[in-house]
């Protein structure tokens, strides 16, 4: 096999392992899209008996599995074991099917070494009209369907992604207030456990204890069901308060609004808006509704969170100032970055440990000067809140955000989201070897090197 062959047959099987995790969150039984041959396929492809995976992969798409790592995997068996014109037709199919995808990229490239001439001629035009028709058809099912939750969701409070774990609606009358307690000092200090890049805070929830991500991506804070019962939580017996999705994939989730106190270290608030969800896929998460009365200091060498309620922050005139904005509806932190020379807004995410920025879109990576994929680009599993989906993930030469510069630094684009409207995330990689002071009341982030 040719040696970019084998580089594109690892990324199919990030591409399998990706879709095959989201692919089981979808209402549709699996084996009634010919999962198990793909399954068995890809099995046959690790095995190198390139024939029978061929086959089963024909079996799967004839059953209706019209997804683009099937048909790569099906190319590359033909291809493998001397079968050129049935290769040549799967790529074809690929970039017809697949437009402006990775996957039509990596057909086209394969296409232009095994027909340099361009002289291939598809003897069985019928079968592309067949799956083009096919294809057409579940799209309409799958649009329906979309339209259908789409409608019986807007009465509901519901949120668009992940991005709106939000708890902006939270009841502000005075009967139901979030306070502080008077007991919660001016100045507090606490100390975290770092898991996988995840600042890892202890939280109180009507008195029982959860590790929780200090996430300043997430609005509010976010538990599910189970998390929920494990500290006591009944879990209120009436009909969702809305839906909420992930930054990962296009799935949607119930959840349930509750009031607790919640403590983290001496910091205790009453009547807090906690959200708990039917599932999450992450760790339970601590977001900017919990501490929007502090400045606050992440100092990654000492592991430690220093809070200081607002006003009160002596950082200033201290290291470098970046100046953000604070967009209430969600509660989000917006600085700009320069990447490769242009400059654009970006969300400051602590919670983001995958990559150092994370776009949604084609749209967004082009923004910044990126109008392509790199060659070099992987798929790669990411998970949300929501559940697993897929990205392409790469390198970005240079990346600027004030005094912080990084060359190399892991990027990655969502495959199963296209929004436009989000923002990209600026995750914890950038922010590596640098303390920081998020200065609520001037509106600044204080940064010195560590």
């Amino acid at each position: 096999m040719h040696k970019s062959d084998k580089k594109i047959f690892s990324l199919l099987c990030a591409a399998y392992t990706a879709y095959f995790a989201n692919f089981s969150n979808c209402a549709t039984p699996v084996y009634a899209l010919g999962e198990s041959e793909f399954t068995a396929g890809v099995q046959y492809y690790k095995g190198k008996s390139f024939r029978s995976a061929a086959k089963e992969f024909e079996n799967s798409i004839s059953h209706g599995n019209i997804k683009a790592p099937v048909f790569l995997y099906a190319a590359y068996a033909y291809q493998a074991y001397g079968d050129r014109d049935e290769a040549l037709r799967k790529y074809h199919q690929i970039v017809r099917l697949f437009k402006d995808s990775q996957a039509a990229t990596l057909a086209k490239q394969a296409l232009a070494r095994l027909d340099q001439n361009n002289s291939w001629v598809d003897r069985k035009p019928q079968l592309l009209e067949d799956l083009i028709a096919k294809q057409k058809a579940q799209n309409e099912t799958q649009a329906a369907s979309s339209s259908t939750k789409t409608t019986s969701s807007k009465s509901k409070t519901a949120a668009k992604t992940d991005n709106t774990l939000d708890d902006t609606n939270e009841d502000e009358s005075p009967q139901k207030a979030s306070k502080l307690s008077a007991s919660t000092p001016s100045v507090a200090r606490v100390f975290y456990k770092s898991d996988h890049d995840e600042i890892m805070v202890d939280v109180r929830i009507n008195g029982r204890t959860i590790p929780m991500v200090f996430d300043t991506g997430a609005p509010g804070i976010c538990l599910d069901k189970e998390m929920a019962q494990g500290l006591g939580i009944s879990i209120p017996q009436r009909k969702a308060d809305g839906q909420s999705g992930g930054s990962s994939n296009t799935t949607v989730i119930d959840f349930w609004n509750i009031d607790a106190t919640v403590q983290v270290g001496p910091i205790s608030k009453e009547n807090t808006r906690v959200k708990i969800y039917e599932k999450i896929h992450t760790r339970p998460l601590l977001g900017q509704g919990f501490f929007k009365d502090f400045d606050y200091t992440i100092d990654h060498s000492a592991k430690c969170i220093e809070f200081r309620k607002k006003g009160m922050s002596n950082s200033g005139g201290k290291g470098y100032s970046v100046p953000f904005t604070f967009k209430k509806e969600g509660r989000r932190i917006i600085v700009e970055v320069e990447v490769n020379g242009k400059k654009g807004p970006v969300m400051l995410d602590t919670g983001n440990t995958a990559s150092g920025i994370s776009f949604h879109s084609k749209e967004q990576m082009k923004k910044f000067g990126i109008n392509d994929l790199p060659y070099d680009a992987k798929l790669a599993t990411t998970t949300g809140v929501s559940g697993s989906g897929s990205c392409y993930r790469f390198n970005l030469p240079r990346i600027k955000l004030g005094p912080i510069e990084k060359t190399d630094l892991k990027a990655d684009l969502a495959n199963e989201v296209d929004d436009d409207e989000d923002l990209p995330l600026l995750g914890q990689d950038m922010l590596s070897g640098w303390q920081f002071t998020i200065d609520m009341e001037r509106k600044v982030i204080h940064f010195l090197r560590r």
